[in-house]
């Protein structure tokens, strides 16, 4: 879970405009609704209702966040894509939810659906091992694999997630053998790994971010192209001699037909309270970089995703899964 505590009261000082924004675009609606496609306190979660509440409170009128989780995101992302397009309804979706899913249960569409509009913000994966693992070095690490093909355990938040294929994708780019091990989520996970009944793991780095600086699990190497400020002292797979970088990244989308001017009002409203210095380095010290991209290349992101898992889960066989 993405430092909750944190981003809430980071998300109370920059959605008040944005929603003004949304607030005009849904006029002649009764009700605004932000969709988030999983459980309550997670990262979309938070950021919609912040802005369900900064609506409201400007307002008085009635704005929801209706969390429909399940089936990889796919139920809440699917509700989106059937909404009318009147700027009433929106989705926090991700790379995930976008890249993944609609290879998975095929009656869900995104990119011939929804219009991303900006990716709102990059969060790098993270290779942790458990703390008593026998080796001292990140490189010690990857040795240690490479001479103990499919003994060393490493986990993942589920079958077919965004972090699930990136383990596939690295092990692929390495040449490394591991006993890939998928969780129902990434707590469960982060809780075996500490209790040492597996030895590694692969999740956002928001995730383990607090027990790295704790000294609780051992950190391997992040999967940005830059090292990440707030863990200065973590490689990148590339130092460690791996021509690899991926991140997940979240955005804000809309069913397609929706306003242009909608989505140009929207952008200028993230600009003018996101892309500060002070909201950055906040953002950083979380482990997440914050972007604010244009809706082109919010597209061209979700499309090539969406290409690269699309080949990796039909070869895999994952579909249903």
């Amino acid at each position: 879970m993405i430092a909750v505590k944190n981003l809430a009261s980071l998300g109370r000082k920059c959605v008040v405009a944005l929603g003004g924004v949304l607030l005009a675009a849904a006029a002649t609606a009764q009700t605004t609704a932000i969709v988030v496609p999983g459980g309550a306190g997670g990262t979309p979660d938070i950021l919609a209702r912040q802005i369900a509440q900064a609506i409201s409170k400007s307002t008085g009128r009635n704005v929801i966040v209706e969390n429909k989780p399940g089936a990889g995101g796919s139920i809440g992302g699917r509700f989106v894509t059937r909404a009318a397009p009147d700027g009433s309804t929106f989705l926090m979706t991700s790379s995930g939810i976008t890249g993944t899913a609609s290879h998975i249960y095929p009656d869900y569409h995104p990119l011939e659906k929804l219009d991303h509009i900006s990716i709102l913000v990059d969060v790098p994966f993270v290779v942790v091992a458990r703390n008593d693992f026998p080796t001292k070095t990140p490189q010690e690490f990857l040795d240690y694999v490479r001479q103990h093909p499919k003994k060393v355990t490493w986990s993942n938040a589920g079958t077919g997630t965004h972090g699930h294929l990136t383990q596939i994708l690295l092990q692929r780019a390495t040449g490394l053998q591991f006993e890939v091990i998928p969780y129902k989520g990434s707590m469960p996970a982060l809780n075996d790994l500490m209790g040492g009944r597996i030895d590694a793991a692969l999740d956002n780095v928001a995730t383990y971010k607090a027990h790295i600086e704790a000294g609780k699990v051992k950190p391997i190497f992040v999967t940005s192209k830059q090292r990440v400020p707030s863990l200065p002292d973590v490689p990148t797979a590339r130092e460690l001699g791996i021509d690899f970088d991926n991140v997940a990244w979240y955005a804000l989308a809309a069913p397609k037909g929706t306003s242009p001017k909608l989505y140009a009002d929207i952008k200028r409203a993230l600009d003018e309270n996101f892309n500060v210095p002070e909201i950055r380095k906040q953002y950083a010290d979380m482990g997440i970089s914050l972007v604010i991209s244009s809706q082109e290349e919010a597209e061209r992101r979700a499309r090539a995703d969406t290409e690269t898992f699309g080949k990796l889960i039909k070869e895999l066989d994952l579909s249903n899964q």
